[in-house]
């Protein structure tokens, strides 16, 4: 047995079902039942009870799972042992970042913690939700800021915050759009990303509203070049593109009858961290609750914030010709 079948095992007793272990740490289905299988056979017991719908600890596999979590937990409080033999200041660590949050964030980072820890060198990974999930679980990543993670034994959120999303459009060519409702959001052709689409459906399926998401893509990047030539508008918290906000290129429609909203959590594996990792985890919480403090991300100008007065603006109706 090794220490990575350990953790998935423990992972897969947490939830109970193979596939959305699987998923969760970022493997295929049939790799992950191997692992388990294999556990079993060395451990010489049946440790699960396969049910039509997800799987079930044994009275073995309960006690052995125990003991799993405690071998994690030693292993993990003797890394912490041997880096304090050494200085707080070095080690190596893997961050893993959404890339909605990534522009925002990293720079300051960077500067930070080489000021501060000039020894300690971070691999900065950017993915989907969903991908940087599981590599934090199958200790791939040392700390990772997610998007509302499902909540599990084997991670612990530090910090939370969240983002109000807004439309985005070309100024160019929309003009600055002063204010959105849902209404006209849902009936907007737009461009997104998944994470976002599937966070902002959730937030309007109770008024019954699902958004027109003809374009699901996974660069910012991409979005960034749609949106400033004009093609369409997207959903995004505005930070994501406040550097061309500022610049006038993009505007940054709120909106006036609903409040949705992006979470970001700060994450880390539950059985411990080495002294370099919790030194840089102070840094990260840091610099989101200032950005925090600044008003979540990013704050609208003033230029777009304006009450709804029964009323479309020309660029509203341009918009959804145009679109």
């Amino acid at each position: 047995m090794d220490l990575k079948g350990l953790r998935y095992f423990v992972h897969v007793a947490g939830g109970g079902s193979v596939s959305a272990a699987a998923r969760d740490l970022g493997i295929v289905q049939p790799a992950l039942s191997r692992h388990i299988q294999r556990i079993e056979d060395e451990a010489g017991v049946q440790l699960f009870s396969r049910l039509p719908r997800g799987m079930e600890l044994t009275a073995a596999g309960r006690e052995f799972v125990e003991h799993c979590r405690q071998i994690c937990q030693h292993v993990a409080l003797a890394k912490t042992a041997l880096g304090t033999k050494g200085s707080l200041s070095g080690g190596h660590l893997a961050l893993g970042i959404p890339s909605s949050l990534a522009a925002i964030l990293v720079p300051n980072l960077v500067e930070k913690v080489r000021d501060r820890f000039p020894k300690i060198t971070v691999t900065v990974i950017e993915g989907t939700n969903q991908q940087l999930y599981g590599d934090l679980l199958a200790g791939r990543l040392d700390i990772a800021i997610l998007n509302s993670p499902p909540a599990s034994s084997s991670v612990k959120v530090v910090f939370s915050t969240d983002e109000k999303i807004v439309l985005l459009s070309s100024t160019q060519r929309f003009g600055a759009m002063r204010f959105c409702t849902l209404e006209e959001l849902v009936k907007t052709p737009l461009i997104a990303t998944r994470e976002i689409r599937t966070i902002v459906n959730e937030q309007i399926s109770v008024r019954g509203k699902v958004l027109d998401v003809q374009w699901e893509i996974s660069s910012i990047e991409g979005i960034r070049r749609l949106l400033l030539a004009g093609t369409g508008c997207a959903l995004a918290p505005a930070s994501t593109f406040r550097d061309d906000i500022a610049a006038g290129q993009i505007s940054a429609c709120p909106f006036v009858d609903i409040d949705l909203r992006q979470t970001y959590s700060l994450a880390q594996l539950a059985d411990g961290v080495s002294p370099s990792t919790q030194a840089v985890v102070g840094v990260i919480e840091s610099e989101m609750k200032e950005l925090t403090t600044r008003g979540t991300c990013i704050s609208i100008p003033d230029s777009h914030r304006v009450r709804l007065r029964g009323r479309q603006t020309r660029s509203q109706v341009r918009l959804r010709r145009e679109a």
